[in-house]
């Protein structure tokens, strides 16, 4: 009898040790995440301290593109399966950023997006994030160039 303890404690021990590690991961994220959010505020308040708007176009995009990829990051803190990201929920978020970047911008644009539920792993998630961050750099060059800069 004793021997079957034994073995099994260590069965036991397996499911609480992933669940630590999945645990660790999370706050990785979470802290990851928190941490992108800083660095891109810290950003901003440089882009809005430069002078002339070709620094502070550039300034405002490497800002929108951290903040791509600390969505990536909070999704997956508050996601259940951290290899995989709710490709639709997350797509809507980028979006709404999107839109709300364009406002911010002067463009009063208003975004769409329907899409089914559908899984991908963390590493594609990233590269869609940079790929919607991208056309948002070039939507907002492309509106800036018919109105001319606004500073």
């Amino acid at each position: 009898m004793a021997d079957s303890a034994q073995t099994a404690a260590p069965e036991n021990l397996i499911p609480s040790s992933r669940d630590r590690a999945e645990i660790s991961l999370h706050e990785v994220n979470h802290r990851v995440a928190n941490s992108l959010s800083l660095v891109a505020a810290l950003v901003g308040l440089q882009s809005r301290s430069v002078a002339g708007p070709p620094v502070r176009a550039a300034l405002d995009e490497i800002q929108t593109r951290i903040a791509a990829i600390g969505g990536v990051h909070r999704s997956l803190y508050t996601s259940s399966d951290v290899r995989s990201v709710e490709v639709a929920d997350y797509l809507t978020r980028l979006l709404r950023d999107l839109e709300a970047s364009l406002k911010k911008a002067g463009h009063d644009s208003t975004i769409r997006f329907s899409g089914e539920e559908a899984k991908i792993p963390t590493d594609k998630a990233v590269s869609v994030g940079m790929v919607v961050t991208e056309c948002d750099q070039r939507l907002q060059v492309r509106l800036s160039d018919r109105r001319g800069w606004r500073d």
